[in-house]
């Protein structure tokens, strides 16, 4: 069996400092753990180290700040903000200001075929246009509703 050297326990004290370092606020913090707000005040309260996960997850992130970055969402400059998943993992970050036919993405893998876009990183609108039509609304599926009901069935699964 494989060992590891992943450290398991981190210290309030720790933290508080990877927090105030990287400017997280409490809620942020716990949002990248996945856990409470008064989670994260327990244990920048509490004289015992923190263990398990959590510790793992922090103390990874303490020594590859770069993933903070990676994974940090764009701030929100379109009206409508798209996620794309691959299962439950964002694949990429899809902004868009339909009236003035603007598109931002921001892709989170490197595998192409997880892409909403593929190998594509400069989107346009017409691009999107497309994608919504293949991939979240084919025209094939046009007048779906409407023949399900003339057939009386509920749904439709493939």
């Amino acid at each position: 069996m494989k060992e590891y050297t992943f450290t398991k326990t981190i210290s309030s004290a720790e933290i508080r400092n990877f927090r105030k370092k990287y400017q997280l606020t409490r809620p942020e913090l716990a949002g990248i753990v996945g856990c409470s707000v008064k989670t994260i005040e327990k244990w920048e309260q509490s004289d015992l180290p923190v263990m398990g996960a959590a510790a793992v997850l922090l103390n990874t992130l303490k020594d590859n700040s770069e993933l903070l970055i990676k994974y940090e969402l764009p701030e929100l400059i379109y009206p409508l903000r798209l996620y794309y998943l691959d299962g439950n993992t964002v694949t990429t970050v899809i902004d868009v200001d339909e009236l003035n036919r603007k598109i931002k993405i921001k892709n989170y893998t490197d595998e192409i075929v997880r892409r909403a876009f593929g190998n594509k990183t400069n989107v346009s609108f017409e691009d999107y246009e497309n994608f919504l039509k293949s991939r979240c609304f084919p025209n094939e599926r046009d007048k779906l509703k409407l023949e399900l009901r003339l057939r009386e069935l509920p749904f439709y699964d493939v």
